[in-house]
Protein backbone atom coordinates (compact mmCIF):
# COMPACT_ATOMS: atom_id res chain seq x y z
CA UNK A 1 0.00 0.00 0.00
CA UNK A 2 1.28 3.47 -0.85
CA UNK A 3 1.83 5.96 1.95
CA UNK A 4 -0.67 8.35 0.37
CA UNK A 5 -3.50 5.82 0.51
CA UNK A 6 -5.40 5.86 3.76
CA UNK A 7 -7.76 2.99 4.57
CA UNK A 8 -11.23 4.48 4.89
CA UNK A 9 -11.91 2.64 8.13
CA UNK A 10 -9.12 4.54 9.91
CA UNK A 11 -10.22 8.01 8.76
CA UNK A 12 -13.32 8.66 10.89
CA UNK A 13 -11.77 7.32 14.09
CA UNK A 14 -8.62 9.44 14.03
CA UNK A 15 -9.63 12.57 12.13
CA UNK A 16 -11.43 14.48 14.94
CA UNK A 17 -8.38 14.13 17.20
CA UNK A 18 -6.04 15.22 14.40
CA UNK A 19 -8.24 18.26 13.64
CA UNK A 20 -8.32 19.19 17.32
CA UNK A 21 -4.52 18.98 17.43
CA UNK A 22 -4.28 21.25 14.38
CA UNK A 23 -6.61 23.71 16.09
CA UNK A 24 -4.60 23.72 19.31
CA UNK A 25 -1.25 24.06 17.52
CA UNK A 26 -2.45 26.48 14.82
CA UNK A 27 -1.46 24.16 11.96
CA UNK A 28 -3.59 25.62 9.14
CA UNK A 29 -1.83 23.86 6.27
CA UNK A 30 -2.17 20.41 7.84
CA UNK A 31 -5.77 21.21 8.81
CA UNK A 32 -6.53 22.09 5.18
CA UNK A 33 -5.13 18.73 4.09
CA UNK A 34 -7.21 16.93 6.70
CA UNK A 35 -10.31 18.84 5.61
CA UNK A 36 -9.67 17.70 2.03
CA UNK A 37 -9.15 14.13 3.27
CA UNK A 38 -12.50 14.25 5.05
CA UNK A 39 -14.23 15.35 1.86
CA UNK A 40 -12.46 12.83 -0.40
CA UNK A 41 -12.98 9.88 1.94
CA UNK A 42 -16.68 10.56 2.57
CA UNK A 43 -15.81 11.00 6.24
CA UNK A 44 -17.38 14.45 6.00
CA UNK A 45 -20.71 12.81 6.83
CA UNK A 46 -19.45 11.98 10.33
CA UNK A 47 -20.77 14.52 12.84
CA UNK A 48 -17.69 14.23 15.08
CA UNK A 49 -15.51 15.24 12.15
CA UNK A 50 -17.76 18.10 11.10
CA UNK A 51 -17.99 19.36 14.69
CA UNK A 52 -14.17 19.28 14.86
CA UNK A 53 -14.05 21.24 11.59
CA UNK A 54 -16.49 23.83 12.96
CA UNK A 55 -14.29 24.22 16.03
CA UNK A 56 -11.27 24.63 13.76
CA UNK A 57 -12.89 27.49 11.83
CA UNK A 58 -13.89 29.18 15.08
CA UNK A 59 -10.54 28.90 16.81
CA UNK A 60 -8.44 29.66 13.70
CA UNK A 61 -10.31 32.42 11.85
CA UNK A 62 -7.40 32.74 9.40
CA UNK A 63 -7.84 29.09 8.40
CA UNK A 64 -9.74 30.09 5.23
CA UNK A 65 -6.46 31.53 3.90
CA UNK A 66 -5.31 27.96 3.35
CA UNK A 67 -7.94 27.70 0.65
CA UNK A 68 -6.74 30.80 -1.19
CA UNK A 69 -9.16 33.40 0.14
CA UNK A 70 -7.38 36.61 0.98
CA UNK A 71 -10.02 38.83 2.53
CA UNK A 72 -9.06 41.29 5.28
CA UNK A 73 -10.20 40.73 8.83
CA UNK A 74 -13.55 42.04 9.97
CA UNK A 75 -13.61 44.54 12.78
CA UNK A 76 -12.84 42.84 16.10
CA UNK A 77 -14.02 39.35 15.33
CA UNK A 78 -14.40 36.39 13.08
CA UNK A 79 -13.47 37.33 9.54
CA UNK A 80 -16.29 37.37 7.03
CA UNK A 81 -14.72 34.70 4.79
CA UNK A 82 -13.99 32.48 7.80
CA UNK A 83 -17.57 32.87 9.01
CA UNK A 84 -18.90 31.97 5.57
CA UNK A 85 -16.64 28.90 5.46
CA UNK A 86 -17.74 27.87 8.94
CA UNK A 87 -21.38 28.32 7.98
CA UNK A 88 -20.83 26.26 4.82
CA UNK A 89 -19.40 23.39 6.87
CA UNK A 90 -22.39 23.63 9.20
CA UNK A 91 -24.89 23.71 6.35
CA UNK A 92 -23.36 20.55 4.87
CA UNK A 93 -23.69 18.53 8.09
CA UNK A 94 -26.05 15.68 7.37
CA UNK A 95 -26.73 14.83 11.02
CA UNK A 96 -26.75 17.99 13.11
CA UNK A 97 -26.95 17.70 16.84
CA UNK A 98 -27.00 20.11 19.78
CA UNK A 99 -23.18 20.05 19.83
CA UNK A 100 -23.09 21.25 16.20
CA UNK A 101 -25.47 24.10 16.98
CA UNK A 102 -23.64 25.02 20.20
CA UNK A 103 -20.27 25.07 18.42
CA UNK A 104 -21.59 27.41 15.76
CA UNK A 105 -23.43 29.68 18.21
CA UNK A 106 -20.49 29.85 20.64
CA UNK A 107 -18.07 30.57 17.82
CA UNK A 108 -20.12 33.53 16.73
CA UNK A 109 -20.57 34.82 20.27
CA UNK A 110 -16.85 34.49 21.09
CA UNK A 111 -16.00 36.43 17.96
CA UNK A 112 -18.37 39.34 18.60
CA UNK A 113 -20.99 38.24 16.07
CA UNK A 114 -23.77 38.51 18.65
CA UNK A 115 -26.57 39.19 16.17
CA UNK A 116 -25.73 35.99 14.28
CA UNK A 117 -25.55 34.05 17.57
CA UNK A 118 -29.07 35.06 18.56
CA UNK A 119 -30.34 34.41 15.06
CA UNK A 120 -28.85 30.90 15.18
CA UNK A 121 -30.50 30.16 18.54
CA UNK A 122 -33.85 30.96 16.89
CA UNK A 123 -32.91 28.82 13.89
CA UNK A 124 -31.92 26.01 16.26
CA UNK A 125 -35.41 26.13 17.81
CA UNK A 126 -37.06 26.12 14.38
CA UNK A 127 -35.06 23.01 13.43
CA UNK A 128 -36.42 21.21 16.49
CA UNK A 129 -33.36 21.37 18.75
CA UNK A 130 -33.78 22.71 22.27
CA UNK A 131 -30.99 24.87 23.62
CA UNK A 132 -29.27 23.35 26.64
CA UNK A 133 -27.35 24.97 29.48
CA UNK A 134 -24.24 25.21 27.28
CA UNK A 135 -26.16 27.06 24.55
CA UNK A 136 -27.27 29.70 26.99
CA UNK A 137 -23.87 30.41 28.56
Amino acid sequence: MHASVVPQSSVPASLPAALKSCTTLGLCTLAASLHALAICSSAFADRFITNALLNLYIKLPGFHHSFGTDEPSGEGGLESAAFESMRKVFDEILERDVVSWNTLILGCAENKRHHESLSMVREMWRDGFKPDSFTLL
